[in-house]
């Protein structure tokens, strides 16, 4: 039978002027600097590249933030704002209609229940719903409850492996780890078995075609804690670390059956060492098609030393890769790596027509997202900068600005201040 010609849809959440991480938050620093007009500079740089690939592109809005007053310290007159994770590749995990029994594109939302981040879900589904509400044979199903059995981190540990004619789906989760006694006892993963069998069951995912593997512990002890950490890959072409499943060898047996003329690149140790994944998460970028069918690996610039150019040459040598070009920098974003800000949807043609006309990325969309950043934003924002009431007046004129420029986000639920 066949399938019908999808195309990939990239969705990205834009932070807002004011972003500042939990992740920065949380770090509690007096010396604590965000950069937002080089940050909006750098995603605009990327969009454009995206454009020239020919990719379709989606933004979206980000709300406007939350504050509170940090208490037991009265040294520390700091307003920490509370910004949602702009990692939009875990927000949810998508199953293309090709996948399941109905043939209806399923959107479920991810729960984030290991992660702080959980507590912006309402945002997420808010977004998620004024984007997908009109597009046909597209289902958006809520959230698991957020319980460690459940937890839930979205595509960051979903990969769908694709010729063309056929697909697979592999999930990869890391609870019940056989942990050596030296192990050092760090984050224990993202992502629960449970929650794959549960996303299984509600999508109705075609039997046969699914594959749920444990992550290796190696990988989880140098805190890849997300499959996508060490997996990249887009289609039958993908690039995983020998220590990223517990099982690898056989589930790339099952992959090769149920997938015919995989490509695979296998990266050794020696050539990508897991201790050193913390300071440069090389495996953890983006590959994207261009219109033209070729592969283009986006990876973090920081991935720059010798093992990283000898690999980088033999995945050219190889033709695994048609070009490995540098993405933004992930720390502007407060992410961990670059590959974590996009979200991939494949979509028929009838489904990309439906989609918000604002929020679709355009050369005038990003003239004007540039105007607006060099116009309000500022060059560097600092704790103490944030304490200024007069900092307070120009951010929220630059939210105004950038509501205009990506209108149609709905008004904001009350439910997102419960965790205040």
């Amino acid at each position: 039978m066949s399938r019908p010609l999808t195309t990939d849809v990239w969705v990205m959440a834009l932070p807002g002027p004011d972003h500042l991480p939990h992740s920065l938050a949380a770090a509690r620093r007096f010396d604590l600097r965000t950069r937002p007009q080089e940050l909006y500079q750098q995603i605009c740089d990327a969009l454009e590249r995206g454009l020239a690939m020919g990719l379709t592109q989606v933004l979206l809005p980000p709300p406007w933030p939350h504050w509170h007053t940090a208490e037991g310290d009265p040294e520390w007159q700091e307003l920490c704002q509370r910004s949602p994770e702009v990692d939009t590749q875990a927000w949810a995990t998508v199953i293309a209609g090709g996948d399941t029994e109905h043939g209806d594109t399923v959107v479920m939302l991810a729960n984030r229940a290991a992660e702080r981040a959980g507590q912006w879900l309402p945002y997420r589904q808010r977004c998620l719903q004024a984007l997908l509400s009109g597009v046909p044979q597209l289902r958006l199903l809520p959230a698991l409850p957020a319980a460690p059995q459940l937890a839930d981190c979205g595509e960051a540990s979903h990969l769908r492996v694709d010729n063309g004619a056929e697909s697979a789906q592999v999930f990869g989760y890391s609870e019940g780890l056989l942990l050596p006694e030296d192990w050092r006892g760090r984050q224990a993963g993202w992502q629960a078995r449970g929650a794959q069998l549960a996303l299984l069951r509600r999508a109705e995912v075609r039997p046969g075609r699914s594959l749920v593997a444990r992550q290796h512990w190696r990988a989880l002890d140098a805190a890849a804690l997300s499959l996508r950490d060490l997996v990249c890959g887009h289609g039958a072409t993908w690039i995983l670390h020998e220590s990223s499943f517990g099982e690898q060898h056989d589930l790339i047996n099952a992959l090769d059956a149920l997938v015919p003329g995989l490509r695979l690149h296998i990266v050794r140790d020696g050539e990508y060492r897991l201790k050193d994944h913390r300071q440069a998460p090389g495996l953890g970028g983006t590959m994207l098609r261009d219109a033209a069918g070729a592969y283009h690996l986006l990876i973090d610039p920081r991935w720059e030393d010798r093992r990283a150019q000898r690999l980088r040459a033999r995945l050219l040598d190889a033709g695994t890769v048609e070009s490995i070009r540098e993405d933004l920098d992930p720390r502007l974003l407060g992410l961990r790596r670059s590959g974590s800000w996009r979200l991939c949807l494949p979509l028929l043609p009838a489904q990309i027509a439906a989609l918000p006309a604002p929020w679709l990325v355009t050369p005038e969309l990003i003239s004007a997202l540039r105007c607006w950043a060099e116009a309000q934003t500022l060059s560097e924002l600092g704790l103490e900068q944030r304490a200024a009431p007069e900092t307070w007046e120009g951010l929220y004129a630059a939210r105004q600005g950038l509501e205009e420029l990506l209108p149609g986000l709905p008004p904001e639920d009350e439910n997102d201040r419960n965790f205040l």
